[in-house]
């Protein structure tokens, strides 16, 4: 069926730019704060008996993960510089 109709098939979005950048921007400031992540480490005890299994808590251990900048590196420029390549041959954007 797609192969029918996909010929006559025509979609198109309306919208005002400025509404969509305050709705956007609305909504990026609305959003929860991004917490850095924790790592829970929790060191459990069993004890089998007769009667079943039961668990108890020996420890619980809990860090932040501390995240350092990357510097990324420019390997258009990189190939650019090596090649004497315009840019715009070496990656189509």
């Amino acid at each position: 069926m797609w192969e029918r109709i996909k010929y006559k098939t025509c979609y198109s979005v309306e919208y005002a730019t400025e509404d969509l950048i305050d709705q956007a921007a609305r909504a990026v400031r609305n959003m929860p704060a991004i917490e850095s992540p924790k790592i829970i480490a929790q060191k459990m005890g069993l004890d089998i008996t007769k009667q079943g299994v039961t668990e108890r808590m020996l420890a619980v251990q809990e860090s932040n993960v501390v995240y350092e900048a990357l510097r990324i590196p420019d390997l258009i420029g990189y190939i650019q510089r090596e090649t004497e390549l315009a840019a715009k041959y070496i990656s189509p954007t």
